[in-house]
């Protein structure tokens, strides 16, 4: 993954990655069968996310760049997904007064009353295919078929 992500400012991020050898898979294979990213308290395009969290399945690397250069550069996925969480206080600055009609999903747009939120594009989330409330909380969740591109590595 890259150092940063260009317009995105966080917290605490913690990886883990379920494969053993982990090592010996990586340099014979070229692969991992998951591996899990969690980033708290991402700003990123005027929005707060409470946390970030990538999971991705069947993940393929490069093999020469690790052997040659000693870097972990993804290039492919068999699955995944992002699930971007947004506090509710969030939401409600982001909408400001226009709280009437609740929170709901269209189209993959965030609808909070009058008000329409597209974040997909927001780093790390290419798309959202659905919404689910965790307490004080919406979780907005997208499925992938390929990595997100702030994980691909940056073409030198």
């Amino acid at each position: 993954m890259h150092d940063a992500i260009p317009g995105v400012a966080g917290g605490t991020t913690t990886a883990s990655i379920d494969s053993f050898p982990f090592l010996g898979r990586l340099v014979v294979n070229g692969r991992v069968e998951r591996v899990s990213v969690h980033q708290e308290d991402v700003k990123a395009r005027g929005i707060r996310f409470t946390a970030i969290d990538v999971d991705l399945r069947g993940v393929h690397v490069d093999r020469g760049a690790l052997v040659r250069h000693r870097r972990v550069e993804l290039t492919g996925i068999d699955r995944g997904t992002v699930t971007a969480t947004v506090g509710l206080g969030e939401l409600l600055r982001l909408a400001g007064s226009a709280v009437t009609g609740g929170v709901r999903l269209d189209d993959g747009v965030l609808v909070i009353g009058d008000v329409r939120l597209d974040l997909a594009g927001s780093p790390l989330l290419p798309c959202v295919t659905s919404l689910r409330f965790e307490g004080a909380a919406v979780a907005l969740t997208c499925r992938l078929h390929d990595p997100p591109i702030e994980l691909m590595p940056v073409p030198s």
